[in-house]
């Protein structure tokens, strides 16, 4: 048998090391996955079992037709499926959970679980698609109004920046909404953990801001960079801006030299998502995280939608947002 030389051995090792790496790493996302598909099952289980008398066997049957199904949507889902591919694949993950309730209760217990499934479903929308119920307009003048099941936001010359505000407040979540940058030209982004400045909180302020001013954090929405946009005032998406506080909290350098700076798609419905347990925070585009990064300066506060000021412009830029979810975590 032939010898092998020490750089031919020394690659070989170094191939075996990365594929072993690279399979532990996907091991890990998949097992990162499941948990939380399985969290999710048993935090609606758990919901529905308030409402409806269920035996610790049905729960667990419960439990497992929901996570059926969650795992069906999670495996199936892509980003290049169209609107009308995702609606029948979401039918086809709940024939999957009533197929499998059937197997396991009598169809008036099925009706009775559905229905509580329903409720729970309702409570985690933050818009109902028909009107602003539920929110309410903090800082600014720019308009908020819903049309064709979005909420529109407009700019108004001389507004500062304008929100949106939910009237609960949420501390651990995942939030998930759909937006579309109407005019590239504005800058936008959808608050979490958030507040309005009081006499306290300012104090410990750098710069001077009213007392009201929102603050917290942002997850920022803004255009890519397209033909003759620059580079290096657009592609900020999805990364955490601290508003009327601390400001970036990803450097500059990590942004603008970031891969995802693209992953914002201009002039089309982009989905979004945001992630707080405890002090860890992370962020989506398109199914492509953007941020995860540890932070603990605010543990809860309300959500909102910010059109941002354009000063003195006399423009009616545009930003729209539908779909918007919220599963409250542990």
């Amino acid at each position: 048998m032939k010898r092998l030389l020490p750089f031919t051995l020394a690659v070989l090792c170094a191939t075996t090391t990365a594929l072993t790496t690279q399979t532990a790493v996907g091991q890990n996302a998949n097992a990162t996955k499941q948990s939380r598909i399985e969290k999710r099952a048993q935090s609606i289980t758990t919901k529905v079992a308030a409402e409806v008398d269920l035996t610790d066997e049905q729960q667990q049957q419960l439990k497992s037709a929901l996570q059926a199904k969650f795992e069906h949507n999670s495996s199936n889902l892509n980003d290049k499926m169209s609107d009308d591919d995702k609606q029948e694949l979401w039918r086809a993950g709940n024939r999957i959970q009533q197929e499998l309730l059937a197997e396991h209760f009598e169809p008036s217990e099925v009706k009775q679980i559905n229905k509580a499934v329903r409720a729970i479903a309702k409570a985690g929308q933050l818009f109902n698609g028909r009107d602003l119920d539920g929110w309410e307009q903090v800082n600014g003048t720019a308009t908020y109004e819903v049309v064709d099941g979005a909420i529109v936001g407009t700019t108004v010359a001389g507004s500062p920046n304008s929100f949106l505000a939910t009237k609960k407040s949420y501390a651990n979540f995942d939030l998930q909404f759909q937006v579309f940058l109407v005019d590239n030209e504005l800058n936008s982004g959808v608050q979490f953990r958030s507040a309005q400045h009081d006499e306290q909180s300012l104090a410990s302020v750098d710069k001077k801001h009213p007392v009201g001013r929102v603050y917290g954090y942002q997850c920022e929405i803004e255009a890519s960079a397209d033909g003759d946009m620059d580079p290096e005032h657009y592609g900020d998406a999805g990364y955490i801006y601290d508003e009327a506080r601390r400001g970036w909290l990803i450097d500059d350098e990590t942004r603008l030299t970031a891969s995802t700076r693209g992953a914002f798609k201009n002039q089309e419905w982009n989905r979004m998502r945001i992630r707080c347990e405890g002090d860890h925070i992370q962020t989506w585009i398109n199914g492509q995280k953007i941020t995860d990064f540890h932070d603990d300066m605010t543990a809860s506060g309300f959500i909102a939608l910010q059109v941002h000021g354009i000063g003195k412009k006399d423009a009616k830029w545009q930003v729209k947002w539908r779909n918007i979810t919220i599963n409250e975590l542990p």
